[in-house]
């Protein structure tokens, strides 16, 4: 357990046991960040949604974006998962089905907007937000851990 000046604190902690009721003593108050259980990393999502919304704007058909797309990421697993994507769309399924298809690798939230962008015809601007989104929850992580670590040295 980490102590500063302000409060109490220790983390991260799994969902199902930061709430048990011994746990509750220990702890003045939750700060939570919203990730919805994914596997993908959030950079490597941010970075993905970014790439797919780039290549939309530009005209660049889907399966050709999703080729591009899985070749560019530095992640074996995302590479494999996007190239199973692509080959689920390929065969003619939507593009949110096959992001849900990958169980669980991509968060509901994205599949969610995704299948709302294909069917208004606005993917390209929901990809857009959806890296927004992405890249400021890693901001806000990033800025919360070094605060964190700033208050457990002084």
């Amino acid at each position: 357990m980490l102590l500063c000046n302000v409060f109490r604190h220790i983390g991260p902690l799994p969902p199902d046991t930061a709430f048990i009721s011994s746990r509750r003593r220990e702890i003045d108050g939750y700060i939570c960040m919203y990730h919805d259980q994914a596997l993908i990393p959030l950079k490597t999502l941010a970075i993905l949604c970014k790439s797919l919304a780039t290549m939309q704007h530009s005209g660049v058909s889907l399966l050709k974006t999703l080729e591009i797309a899985s070749r560019k990421t530095g992640d074996a697993k995302c590479r494999r998962t996007i190239e199973a994507v692509r080959e689920e769309v390929r065969q003619g399924t939507d593009i949110a089905e096959a992001l849900r298809l990958q169980q669980g690798y991509f968060p509901e939230l994205m599949i969610d907007m995704v299948s709302v962008g294909e069917q208004s015809g606005a993917l390209p601007e929901v990809l857009d937000g959806l890296a927004s989104h992405y890249e400021n929850i890693t901001r806000l992580r990033r800025m919360l851990i070094g605060r964190e670590l700033f208050a457990a040295t002084t």
